[in-house]
């Protein structure tokens, strides 16, 4: 299979901002990267810096997976956070919970979060809303999805209830990943 690398078009970029508009605090503070786009039999979407682009551009042998990092792909108009995608937009994003340490276990064995365990999340945060999960060190762990109202975080009832669903994980290299 062969991968060509390349700038986005003008609807994966409109695409991908869209999903930065949801994700980031403030789109701006990443235009200082560069964006590209690796199509073979997906579109991945590889972050790089201007030194990267420029290497890339002089070796044609270089390639984004040897020196960018993978944050995504776009599928079916849509762009889908990777893992990595995940711990790249962490310092730029209010759309993270922290679990306690027993959480942050359980969530890297592929586990859904309990109420009882997350310790804190951002007031902007919704019913359905895709979050990141760190650790109280903040250390990225994955992405989750949150599956109640937040006000109802604190409320005895929802303590030992599933609250925040684990879409994917940094165990996911462990158990999974190649």
């Amino acid at each position: 299979m062969v991968i060509e690398f390349r700038e986005l078009t003008k609807e994966e970029e409109s695409i991908f901002k869209e999903s930065l508009d949801y994700w980031l605090i403030d789109p701006t503070l990443i235009e200082n990267f560069k964006f590209i786009i690796g199509e073979g039999n997906w579109k991945e979407v590889f972050v790089a810096t201007d030194e990267v682009m420029e290497s890339l551009s002089k070796h044609s042998q270089i390639t984004p997976y040897s020196t960018g990092l993978g944050i995504g792909e776009i599928k079916e108009g849509k762009f889908i956070l990777s893992l990595s995608g995940g711990s790249f937009i962490s310092k730029y994003t209010n759309k993270k919970a922290v679990v306690n340490e027993e959480a942050e276990q359980l969530f890297l064995y592929k586990r859904n979060i309990l109420g009882k365990s997350i310790h804190k999340i951002h007031e902007s945060i919704e019913e359905k809303d895709k979050i990141l999960v760190l650790s109280e060190n903040n250390d990225y762990l994955g992405i989750g999805q949150l599956l109640v109202d937040k006000s109802l975080l604190t409320k005895l009832e929802f303590s030992e209830k599933n609250v925040l669903k684990n879409i994917i994980d940094l165990g996911w290299y462990l158990r999974k990943g190649k």
